[in-house]
């Protein structure tokens, strides 16, 4: 049961009248906010001014962070309205400002209204490491994504271990953020501090989204300059004969989608010019999972061989 939001019996004072919360035990704006009385914040912005919500208490949160914590949009909206506004960029306790606590609970209507004051710095990074675009990306939430990237944020933003956005989509297997990236214009010839490439990467983390990741990035014309000489040692060696089928047709620039469409085809996915199912005529049966689902054996390639 979510207790967050639980309302608590509170006597707000009359702030209309001209009060002010001086005496520690009147109301402060950060119990205002946490009851979720949006009368009550503005009764306390009018009387009090505009200083405190640029402020937090002790090592806690800001009352526009807290707000967001709370996922109270209408709270959050009355503080952005004022003039001059908040300061948007406080960082809480554990270093993530209120933007960094919007995407990471995938609070979506509250990332639009942060990123519409155009005041939120979008490139700080939490302790983590990570942007806010990095997040939201790392939890595959696809519109928060697109949200950001619209308000302005680097698509080729890094982070540990070197690794661009468009590395954490993969190794997150996220197919929908890692086709938004690739749309806005994110580098695709990059390397990590390990010097892995992001097909390398694809290969590597034995993705079950290996064939769609790979698809992908033929789609938006991926060079594999950098990766020809582990594509060739891959035929020669892999042991995961799906990976040396994949590896093949790269190197002949032959497309995922195509041979999938029509594995029979002048120029589609042959057995017999495959070098890499040559070298392993002694598996019976080979399931290639290209694209859609769809499974292809050694076996049904066979029979339609003539």
């Amino acid at each position: 049961m979510n207790t967050r939001r639980k309302s608590v019996a509170l006597q707000i004072p009359d702030f209309s009248k001209g009060s002010k919360a001086k005496d520690k035990d009147e109301v402060s704006i950060w119990t205002i906010v946490s009851t979720g009385n949006a009368e009550g914040l503005r009764q306390f912005i009018k009387a009090n001014g505009h200083a405190s919500l640029s402020k937090r208490t002790g090592n806690f949160r800001s009352p526009l962070g807290l707000a967001v914590y709370l996922e109270n949009p209408e709270l959050v909206q009355i503080m952005l309205e004022c003039d001059p506004k908040p300061d948007v960029n406080i960082a809480d306790k554990n270093g993530n400002t209120p933007l960094h606590e919007a995407v990471e609970r995938g609070y979506l209507q509250i990332v639009k209204q942060l990123v519409n004051t155009g005041l939120c710095k979008l490139e700080l990074k939490n302790p983590q490491g990570y942007t806010p675009l990095m997040t939201a990306v790392y939890h595959d939430y696809e519109e928060i994504a697109e949200s950001l990237i619209t308000a302005g944020a680097d698509v080729d933003a890094s982070g540990a271990k070197g690794r661009t956005i468009l590395f954490i989509a993969v190794l997150e297997s996220s197919l929908n953020c890692m086709e938004l990236l690739l749309k806005n214009g994110c580098k695709t010839n990059v390397r990590d501090n390990h010097g892995f490439t992001i097909l390398k990467t694809i290969f590597k983390t034995n993705s079950i989204i290996k064939a769609e990741a790979i698809k992908l990035l033929q789609k938006f014309e991926y060079s594999i300059d950098y990766d020809r000489d582990y594509l060739e040692e891959m035929v020669k060696k892999s042991r995961d004969p799906q990976d040396k089928v994949y590896a093949e047709m790269l190197l002949q620039k032959k497309s995922i989608k195509e041979a999938c469409q029509n594995p029979f085809s002048n120029g589609g996915w042959s057995r017999r010019n495959s070098v890499a199912t040559r070298r392993i005529s002694n598996v019976s049966e080979i399931s290639l999972s290209f694209i859609y689902g769809k499974q292809l054996s050694i076996t049904d390639i066979e029979e339609c061989e003539p």
